[in-house]
């Protein structure tokens, strides 16, 4: 005795569309595109002569020194911001390596000023850079030494980073941080896409919490917040659809518990339009031929051969 099987059914598509609307990953390594970076996303080097206030890194000592991670396989680090010196008409700045000397000397104004700064290979260690801002003058009364705003993310670097077997482009950046991208979400029905995890450069975390917000004039929203754990990549989904046409200010921020040299990578942040997405159904068919009705445990064989 045979019996022929034959199963087929069909299961919604989720796979995302083919062709993403924005590249985030590439935007934040265009040079003509600029992270908008938060007092909260610089990392003081052990809190030596900064504060914040009012969303603005303020030196208050005539020394003041800072960590930078150190991208890998790079010919240099490159960082920008704009200073000020509110209680002066104009203020020396010097900006040294720790172990190299001084790599630039800028002159500060009350008003705001641009500044870009390229520290190459030569003059940064491999795992990490500490660099020291001097400043000339005395202080005075409570004003700062200067006020700074940093637009883009020493240590932040798009490029392969593997993670177990699994090797893909991704934003890689301390673990305490925000990245904000100024941008207009598509029409449609956009979704964020991307996957998180956490390189092991032997001070990581065991796990940090991620976020993705909008930022809009009217304040702050926040999507998404999950939990991430070292292993394999995590992938997500983050519905952008209430925002569609609209400009926003897209935030993925993270905190963990090991300090400012844990990192983290955002892989593939993808913006696509899913209106189209589950309209077309997969439809996966098994057929199996001469299988012997005896033999099989559904209609009774001792021995387990088939689900039941």
């Amino acid at each position: 005795m045979f019996v022929s099987l034959l199963i087929a059914f069909a299961a919604c598509q989720k796979s995302q569309p083919a062709a993403p609307l924005v590249r985030l990953g590439e935007l934040a390594s265009s040079p003509q595109y600029r992270l908008r970076i938060t007092a909260a996303t610089f990392h003081p080097y052990e809190g030596e002569g900064w504060e914040t206030k009012n969303n603005l890194i303020t030196a208050i000592q005539k020394s003041a020194g800072f960590h930078l991670s150190t991208p890998e396989n790079s010919d240099s680090i490159k960082f920008g911001f704009k200073a000020r010196c509110p209680g002066a008409s104009s203020r020396n700045l010097k900006i040294f390596v720790q172990g190299k000397g001084e790599i630039n000397s800028l002159k500060l104004q009350k008003e705001w000023n641009e500044f870009q700064i390229t520290i190459p290979r030569e003059l940064f260690n491999r795992d990490n850079t500490n660099l020291r801002f001097g400043f000339g003058g005395k202080q005075e009364g409570d004003a700062p030494f200067a006020e700074f705003e940093f637009f883009t993310l020493p240590g932040l670097s798009w490029s392969p980073i593997r993670i177990g077997n699994d090797e893909r482009w991704a934003l890689q950046t301390i673990a305490e941080s925000q990245l904000k991208f100024p941008l207009t979400v598509p029409g449609g029905s956009p979704h964020l896409f991307f996957a998180a995890g956490l390189p092991d450069n032997g001070t990581g975390p065991e796990e940090a919490i991620m976020r993705i917000s909008v930022n809009r004039i009217l304040g702050k929203t926040k999507l998404f917040e999950h939990s991430l754990t070292r292993g394999p990549w995590q992938e997500e989904d983050v519905d952008l659809s209430a925002y569609a046409g609209k400009s926003i200010d897209l935030e993925f921020s993270s905190t963990s518990k090991s300090g400012d040299r844990a990192l983290i990578a955002w892989a593939s942040p993808e913006i696509y339009d899913t209106t189209h997405k589950n309209e077309h159904l997969n439809v996966i068919l098994f057929s199996i031929d001469t299988m012997r009705a005896d033999r099989v445990s559904y209609y009774g064989y001792g021995t387990h051969t088939t689900p039941s």
